[in-house]
Protein backbone atom coordinates (compact mmCIF):
# COMPACT_ATOMS: atom_id res chain seq x y z
CA UNK A 1 0.00 0.00 0.00
CA UNK A 2 1.14 3.50 -1.00
CA UNK A 3 0.22 6.22 1.61
CA UNK A 4 1.48 10.18 0.91
CA UNK A 5 0.72 12.79 3.58
CA UNK A 6 -0.17 15.48 0.81
CA UNK A 7 -0.88 13.93 -2.62
CA UNK A 8 -0.31 17.75 -4.03
CA UNK A 9 2.73 18.22 -2.41
CA UNK A 10 4.22 15.09 -3.36
CA UNK A 11 2.75 15.15 -7.16
CA UNK A 12 4.63 18.48 -7.79
CA UNK A 13 7.77 18.04 -5.78
CA UNK A 14 10.54 16.61 -8.00
CA UNK A 15 12.84 15.96 -5.13
CA UNK A 16 10.16 13.21 -4.15
CA UNK A 17 10.99 10.12 -5.29
CA UNK A 18 7.31 9.54 -5.52
CA UNK A 19 6.91 12.73 -7.31
CA UNK A 20 9.40 11.43 -9.78
CA UNK A 21 7.42 8.14 -10.23
CA UNK A 22 4.35 10.63 -10.78
CA UNK A 23 6.20 12.26 -13.59
CA UNK A 24 7.23 8.87 -15.07
CA UNK A 25 3.68 7.48 -15.23
CA UNK A 26 4.39 4.86 -13.02
CA UNK A 27 2.26 6.22 -10.27
CA UNK A 28 -0.93 8.10 -10.20
CA UNK A 29 -2.86 9.96 -7.67
CA UNK A 30 -5.23 8.43 -4.93
CA UNK A 31 -8.22 9.89 -7.02
CA UNK A 32 -7.46 6.40 -9.41
CA UNK A 33 -8.15 4.35 -7.03
CA UNK A 34 -11.50 5.29 -7.04
CA UNK A 35 -12.30 5.15 -10.46
CA UNK A 36 -10.14 7.04 -12.68
CA UNK A 37 -8.44 4.88 -15.57
CA UNK A 38 -4.81 4.69 -15.39
CA UNK A 39 -1.71 3.60 -17.80
CA UNK A 40 -1.02 -0.38 -17.59
CA UNK A 41 1.53 -1.18 -15.13
CA UNK A 42 1.46 2.06 -13.30
CA UNK A 43 0.76 2.26 -9.61
CA UNK A 44 -2.57 4.26 -7.11
CA UNK A 45 -1.49 5.69 -4.48
CA UNK A 46 -3.80 3.93 -2.23
CA UNK A 47 -4.89 7.38 -0.04
CA UNK A 48 -3.14 10.02 2.48
CA UNK A 49 -2.17 9.58 6.13
CA UNK A 50 -5.19 11.81 6.92
CA UNK A 51 -7.27 9.30 5.39
CA UNK A 52 -5.65 6.47 7.46
CA UNK A 53 -6.02 8.07 10.92
CA UNK A 54 -9.46 9.61 9.94
CA UNK A 55 -10.72 6.35 9.57
CA UNK A 56 -11.39 6.88 5.72
CA UNK A 57 -9.28 4.68 4.30
CA UNK A 58 -8.41 1.32 6.86
CA UNK A 59 -4.95 1.02 5.97
CA UNK A 60 -3.41 -2.59 6.13
CA UNK A 61 -5.80 -4.89 6.37
CA UNK A 62 -3.94 -8.06 6.59
CA UNK A 63 -0.55 -8.65 8.58
CA UNK A 64 1.75 -9.32 5.48
CA UNK A 65 0.74 -6.80 3.91
CA UNK A 66 3.23 -3.61 3.66
CA UNK A 67 2.25 0.35 3.98
CA UNK A 68 4.72 2.64 2.32
CA UNK A 69 4.53 6.22 3.80
CA UNK A 70 6.10 9.33 2.35
CA UNK A 71 5.92 12.05 4.94
CA UNK A 72 8.14 14.54 3.58
CA UNK A 73 7.20 17.90 5.55
CA UNK A 74 7.78 19.24 8.52
CA UNK A 75 9.75 17.31 11.60
CA UNK A 76 7.49 19.00 13.59
CA UNK A 77 4.70 17.75 12.13
CA UNK A 78 5.94 13.92 11.64
CA UNK A 79 6.58 14.06 15.10
CA UNK A 80 3.23 14.90 15.54
CA UNK A 81 1.52 12.40 13.79
CA UNK A 82 4.20 9.59 15.33
CA UNK A 83 3.24 10.66 18.51
CA UNK A 84 -0.53 10.10 17.81
CA UNK A 85 0.20 6.80 15.73
CA UNK A 86 1.45 5.85 18.79
CA UNK A 87 -1.30 6.75 21.35
CA UNK A 88 -3.84 5.02 18.90
CA UNK A 89 -2.01 1.94 18.28
CA UNK A 90 -1.22 1.65 21.92
CA UNK A 91 -5.22 2.11 22.78
CA UNK A 92 -6.00 -0.85 20.29
CA UNK A 93 -3.47 -2.94 21.95
CA UNK A 94 -0.85 -2.96 18.77
CA UNK A 95 2.68 -3.13 18.14
CA UNK A 96 5.34 -3.37 20.83
CA UNK A 97 7.78 -0.64 22.22
CA UNK A 98 11.28 -1.44 21.06
CA UNK A 99 14.15 -0.74 23.67
CA UNK A 100 16.54 2.17 22.76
Amino acid sequence: MVFVDDWNLVRDDSRRVLGRMYREGSLVGPETATGRSQAPGSRAVDGTLADVLSGRHPGRIEKNQIVLSNPFGMGILDVAVAARVVDRALAMGLGRKLPI
